[in-house]
């Protein structure tokens, strides 16, 4: 019985890592299409069974059959072919077993190396979040002044307050647990803090 599939991230940066995670994510895609195969193999078989009994039962009664069993081919012929698929199915066990065992030593070994080359991903992912949230920002604080603008003049000078925030302060659609509206600045400071590295623990002197 295999344990539960390892997931693997879907691009693996390192090369090594990656041609094991690519053999094991293989065998256990093969492993259970033949599992599948022969939950099918099996309902087949029950079929093949049921033909070869119909077919004694025709000639116990015709008339020039005499009795005569005429065997079970379409039986033999589907236990032929499940013995196939369950042998295939447990060579692949035992590959997916060792596929695995060698992904996971592939790791072991090139995890310092591999941790050194995603920390530069990782920084450079949170400068390009932060620029995109800046920009956010900016798109944010232009939208309003635009509304506040429109605002202003259609409704002077029956209506001159000037209050550029609040025709985008909330995220439409959005509320918290006490059903409250997300103030959109806030959701672009949590996107912000999302972003920044998180802060490092104090060591005591």
């Amino acid at each position: 019985m295999l344990d539960r599939p390892l997931e693997t991230p879907p691009k693996i940066s390192n090369a090594k890592v990656r041609r094991a995670a690519e053999e094991y994510r293989r065998l256990v895609a093969d492993h259970q299409a033949a599992g599948s195969a022969a939950h099918g193999l099996e309902q087949g078989r029950r079929e093949a069974v049921e033909v070869d009994r119909r077919a004694y039962a025709v000639a116990l009664r015709g008339a020039k059959g005499k009795g005569v069993d005429p065997g079970q081919p379409a039986t033999l012929a589907a236990d032929r072919e499940l013995l196939k698929i369950r042998r295939r199915e447990e060579a692949l066990e035992h590959a997916v077993t060792e596929a695995r065992n060698e992904l996971v030593a592939a790791v072991d070994q090139n995890r310092d190396e591999w941790s050194t080359s995603l920390e530069k991903r990782l920084a450079d992912a949170r400068a390009g979040m932060l620029e995109a949230i800046d920009s956010l920002a900016s798109s944010h604080a232009e939208l309003a002044e635009a509304h506040a603008v429109v605002a202003w003049v259609e409704q002077f000078p029956q209506q001159s307050l000037w209050r550029p925030g609040r025709f985008v302060a909330s995220l439409p659609s959005v509320r918290t647990q006490a059903g409250e509206p997300v103030p959109t600045a806030a959701a672009i400071d949590a996107l912000r803090l999302l972003a920044e590295p998180p802060a490092k623990p104090e060591h005591p002197a």
